[in-house]
């Protein structure tokens, strides 16, 4: 090294030496030659101008050293934001209930793979009563997994985030030969899992587990049990919050159907049919394709589409004969009525919105309003073709019920003015066919 050195540079009889230091370590020199053939000497003078020019190097090395370790921060920084976006917008979805259940499950798990990516592989399962099953994965089999006779004795049940390595191994001692030969099918190879339970109070109703695949050198850290088990406790405060749902959601139905009944004692000729109405609106929205939240309101709205009869004389609601145009004037009002007591009943604004337009038609001549074709919400258009068909169909003393294909053909010679033209033809074939 010194040979190649020296025939690298010029015979020197004199340097100054200036050291570049950053903190207390020295990353590097600043320095000046006189030739050997010069008779010149350093003089102090320049020494002290050397000494600035490391300090001016030594700052601008300094600031790009710093320059490049922002850059790096920036892209950390935007990364974990965008990482804080997503998990914020899952929370956000939770705190409004604005999601499904499988869409939640599957959201959790891409983010905890996105914050935790030395994890390859994930699921979540749940105890229903005895049984235990999976709801959701990333890397298994989830339908190989669901079809598994799974039990809740043969899960190991620990109240905290554990680190398992092998996991499969694990189950051995807990799994019926045939179930894990099924388990292994539908597995990824895994080295480690982290494991945290999912618990209302001090039960444990099922696991969140994320996995490192077999070969990986990776491990897991005390900051990834920790993030685990935030994702486990807010998987486990959605799954509390959505029981208290379809628990309120059958408190609300059965409310609602002492309602209905109310009516059919104070209207005789409404016995059963809200019922009927639900079922055949329901299923000719499911025809349609409408998403499950539509179809559950038009499935509420169809049961209380009639409650503001309530309001309608009793005398005249029961008439045996034709009605006077008074009269009908009296029941032409109870679409607005229904509307108005579901109103004063929190988050039933859409379902009184649909309950307000049942008794529009097609041709704008129906009431309360007079709304025509589209104006009319669709929820509207499937409930005044199900109402109609199961009015025909019903006994009244003043005229005989309508044969089902009589009923049918009525709502085919009034498709396009009575009724939506389309919804008209695809109810009349569905109901053929079940036929």
């Amino acid at each position: 090294v010194f040979k190649a050195l020296s025939e690298a540079t010029l015979p020197i009889k004199s340097s100054i030496i200036a050291p570049l230091k950053l903190e207390d370590e020295v990353v590097g020199f600043i320095s000046l030659d006189i030739p050997e053939d010069q008779d010149e000497d350093f003089t102090e003078r320049d020494v002290e101008i050397v000494d600035k020019f490391a300090n001016i190097v030594l700052t601008f090395y300094t600031l790009r050293i710093r320059e490049k370790e922002l850059k790096e921060k920036t892209k950390e920084l935007e990364e974990s934001f965008e990482r804080f976006r997503k998990a914020l917008t899952v929370v956000a979805k939770v705190a409004v209930m604005e999601i499904e259940e499988t869409t939640f499950f599957n959201e959790m798990l891409d983010l905890a793979l996105e914050l935790i990516p030395k994890a390859d592989y994930g699921s979540i399962s749940i105890f229903e009563g005895d049984e235990w099953k999976f709801v959701a994965t990333r890397g298994h089999d989830l339908n190989i997994l669901q079809k598994i006779p799974l039990k809740r004795r043969y899960a190991v049940v620990e109240n905290r985030v554990r680190i398992i390595d092998r996991i499969l191994e694990e189950d051995k001692h807990t799994f019926p030969e045939d179930v894990m030969k099924m388990m292994e099918k539908a597995s990824k190879p895994i080295k480690s899992t982290l494991l945290a339970p999912l618990m209302i109070g001090e039960e444990i109703f099922g696991f969140f587990a994320l996995d490192i695949a077999d070969g990986k050198n990776a491990i897991f850290s005390e900051h990834d049990v920790e993030m685990v088990d935030k994702f486990a406790k807010i998987i486990s405060g959605f799954h509390v919050v959505r029981m208290y749902q379809k628990s309120q959601g059958k408190f609300f139905k059965n409310v609602i159907l002492a309602l209905v009944k109310a009516l059919e004692n104070y209207d005789i000729y409404t016995k059963g049919h809200s019922e009927r109405v639900a079922a055949y609106s329901t299923m000719l929205a499911e025809k349609m394709g409408m998403n499950k939240n539509n179809i559950k309101m038009i499935y509420w709205a169809s049961l209380v589409h009639d409650m503001g009869k309530i309001f309608v004389p009793r005398n005249i609601l029961n008439k045996p004969g034709k009605l006077t145009k008074e009269e009908f004037e009296y029941i032409k009002e109870h679409p607005k009525k229904s509307a108005e007591i579901l109103m004063e009943v929190e988050r039933m604004e859409d379902i009184a919105r649909i309950v307000m337009y049942h008794h529009e038609r097609w041709d704008g001549k129906g009431y309360p309003y007079g709304l025509k074709e589209n104006d009319i919400p669709i929820e509207s258009r499937i409930i005044a073709i199900a109402d109609s068909y199961d009015a025909m169909i019903s006994e009244r003393p003043y005229r005989r019920a309508f044969t089902k294909e009589e009923a049918l053909r009525e709502i085919e010679r009034c498709s396009g003015t009575q009724f939506d033209p389309d919804l008209a033809r695809i109810f009349v074939k569905l109901m053929r066919k079940r036929r």
